[in-house]
């Protein structure tokens, strides 16, 4: 009994995985912390020009 639990990896697979798992799970963590302040101003920067687009159409259009 003893010598299969010497010899069975399974826990240190598990182990295994469960590091990789959080190193990737702080890594897309990091990623939206680094890239969230700069897809925030694009995003408002994108809302503005289609707002005035949208102004600009219609004015030249109530100006027909």
């Amino acid at each position: 009994m003893n010598k299969l639990f010497l010899i069975d990896e399974d826990g240190a697979v598990t182990i295994d995985w469960v590091v990789l798992t959080a190193g990737m799970v702080a890594l897309v963590i990091g990623a939206f912390h680094v890239l969230g302040d700069q897809t925030f101003a694009l995003s408002d920067e994108t809302a503005t020009a289609i707002t005035t687009a949208s102004d600009d159409i219609r004015a030249l259009r109530e100006g027909e």
